[in-house]
């Protein structure tokens, strides 16, 4: 995930624009998906406390316990939450 577009994004953002992003992403107007919610706080988890994205196998492991590693389903919520990353900066523009 550290050579992804989203971890690009998301890690060039500052604390305010986490926290107003992180808003964004939980708003039922913008987003219904839990499993995207929970990737966010995935990575802004691992940015603050290890400086670095997390594994693609890690994040599917959070993101679905206990299911056999699908990396579509993964791409699918990177790809929702990446969306809505841009979103959220142009609005905010």
């Amino acid at each position: 995930m550290k050579t992804s577009r989203l971890w690009a994004i998301f890690s060039n953002l500052d604390k305010k624009e986490v926290r107003e992003c992180e808003k964004f992403i939980r708003s039922p107007f913008f987003n219904q998906r839990e499993d995207v919610v929970a990737l966010y706080g995935l990575m802004k988890q691992h940015r603050y406390l290890f400086n670095d994205a997390p594994s693609r196998e890690a994040a599917h492991g959070r993101l679905f316990p206990g299911q056999p590693y699908e990396d579509h389903r993964l791409r699918m919520a990177m790809s929702l939450l990446n969306r809505l990353l841009e979103q959220y900066l142009v609005q905010k523009k």
